[in-house]
């Protein structure tokens, strides 16, 4: 039942953020053909800080519960991946296949960076 609280309370804090950033994108006109860079911005941040949060919890740095708190809930919360296939469809639809092929290349291979970043960072920090 602990973790299940934990879970909620991270994925809430974590889902608040995704929609501050896409909302900020939005108002900060942070948008490339008709899509809100704050979703990427969301995954991107949240590969960085998995990266932290996995190291710190396989070296004892954190306590196994955290993981249900941050991983799993926050950056769950702040991830999402649903948002992101959408986005897809709509750089293909209202760009061209070539933005929306780029758009998954983009985000993978920066997310792929973000989290050996996170990973880096938390292994210097221990």
């Amino acid at each position: 039942m602990v973790h299940w609280l934990l879970i909620i309370s991270g994925g809430g804090l974590g889902a608040l953020l995704r929609w501050w950033l896409y909302e900020k994108s939005l108002q900060w006109q942070l948008v490339f053909h008709g899509i809100a860079l704050g979703t990427f911005g969301a995954n991107i941040i949240g590969c960085f800080l998995l990266g932290i949060f996995f190291t710190k919890v396989q070296s004892g740095t954190l306590p196994p519960w955290s993981w249900y708190l941050f991983a799993t809930g926050f950056c769950g919360g702040l991830t999402t991946f649903s948002t992101l296939m959408l986005e897809i469809y709509q750089l293909n639809q209202k760009a061209s296949p070539a933005f929306a092929a780029l758009y998954v290349l983009i985000s993978v291979l920066a997310g792929l960076l973000c989290l050996w970043a996170g990973m880096r960072c938390a292994v210097s920090a221990i």
